[in-house]
């Protein structure tokens, strides 16, 4: 058969990194993006550790195939069958509809470029902090005053509202990659649902308290007067006829049961179907979400409208070639160059290595195994190694013993 010798690249490089792979997960392999450093964390949203780099660990590997297989599952609807690529505006908006079709390929176009923390940011900004900062506010206040008040019913309450704002900003902040985009659109319809309950309560109450929550904390605790004790009893009063409904609306469950049922779905039309439901019409989602997601449809519509060589999208094809053995084998052995990992694929003694660790004082040191020994807790190997060059922080006959993916396969011919 005829070949090029990217596509030769490429086969060897999936056989080397599924074969530390269960084969149920091998079923449908990855691209080969899916394994660079930028979409595992951008995209993904894997948090690799600091001593994992390509070549994975098998564990890191099944990782990154399960999240791209989630990703893919979550945003198949919105691409053209078989192909990475999104399907047309026209198609998009007769299967979505014109709103959703805004707002859903917003979201995918921003974590397709890597921009899914710029998104959730933008949510964050646009739809979420205008409604969790006064939420916030007034529940501080009220848990901060009312026990003093003798209202600790309403002031338990309010803490029960602070502790579940809290675990939700979390949450908002630990996740990343595309989950982190669906994660803070649950929120935003979330909040936008319950201001629209709460909203003129809190409004309320700030403007009784007299216009800002923080400065109103010394209320009641200097000597104020009459005037002051006439100001806290008419705040009493008002809140024993408003605040458990208001505040049921935030801790009676249903808040919250809206947002679990956004993050739950596993694909983009299952998740519009929720946040139609979660706010009660798509128009309360357009308002959420819209502004955030249309900057990104915007630099998309610039990018189609470059040239084509700006567009970061090659069209060159490879050459074919005919290949010799040798060649064959210099071109299997730079493929793996990167390749060592422990259970998977290891050099054995009398193999030939060089160390590729740029952090390391001796990198581009070569040499030749002498042994491989493991580390305590399965947690990796080491190799020692008799140097046949010397460098500036090592000499030729020395000894040197590195972890196993600090080092590389040294292509040597064999003819």
């Amino acid at each position: 058969m005829k070949i090029t010798k990217s596509q030769l690249r490429r086969i060897i490089s999936e056989e080397v990194r599924y074969n530390s792979v269960p084969i149920y997960l091998r079923a449908k392999p990855c691209p080969d993006y899916a394994f660079e450093h930028s979409h595992v964390t951008n995209v993904l949203g894997i948090k690799l550790p600091l001593n994992e780099s390509y070549p994975y660990s098998p564990a890191i590997q099944r990782k990154i195939i399960q999240e791209q297989l989630l990703f893919e599952g979550f945003f198949g609807d919105l691409l053209q069958k078989g192909k990475d690529k999104l399907i047309s505006a026209a198609e998009g908006v007769k299967k979505f509809g014109k709103e959703a079709w805004s707002i859903l390929q917003g979201f995918y176009l921003a974590v397709k470029d890597g921009a899914a923390k710029s998104l959730a940011g933008s949510i964050a900004k646009k739809a979420i902090n205008k409604f969790f900062s006064p939420i916030y506010a007034a529940l501080k206040w009220l848990a901060t005053k009312l026990p003093n008040w003798n209202m600790p019913t309403f002031a338990s309450m309010a803490e029960k509202g602070l502790d579940l704002l809290d675990k939700m900003k979390d949450k908002l902040n630990s996740i990343e990659g595309w989950k982190a985009v669906a994660m803070h659109s649950g929120v935003a319809i979330g909040l936008q649902w319950l201001w629209n309950k709460i909203g003129d309560w809190i409004d309320a109450l700030k403007e009784m308290v007299g216009g800002n929550f923080k400065a109103a904390m010394g209320l009641g605790e200097n000597d104020g007067g009459s005037e002051d004790v006439s100001k806290i009893e008419e705040i009493k009063e008002w809140l024993k006829g408003t605040a458990k409904e208001a505040l049921t609306g935030l801790i009676g469950g249903e808040f919250i049961k809206k947002i679990a049922a956004l993050t739950a779905e596993t694909s983009v039309a299952g998740w519009w179907t929720a946040a139609k439901k979660a706010g009660e019409g798509a128009q309360l989602v357009i308002d959420a979400l819209g502004a955030a997601t249309q900057r990104f449809i915007n630099r998309h519509t610039v990018k189609l409208e470059m040239p084509a060589e700006e567009q970061n999208e090659s069209t060159h094809r490879g050459k074919i070639m005919k290949i010799t053995k040798r060649r064959l084998r210099r071109i299997i052995l730079e493929t793996m160059a990167d390749t060592y990992q422990s259970h998977t694929l290891e050099p054995a003694v009398g193999d030939a290595i060089v160390n590729v660790n740029p952090s390391c004082k001796h990198v581009g040191s070569r040499g030749i195994v002498v042994s491989v020994e493991d580390l305590p807790d399965d947690s990796g190997k080491t190799v020692d190694y008799h140097c046949t060059n010397s460098g500036n922080n090592w000499s030729k006959g020395d000894v040197l013993t590195k972890t196993l993916d600090q080092l590389a396969p040294l292509a040597v011919d064999k003819n």
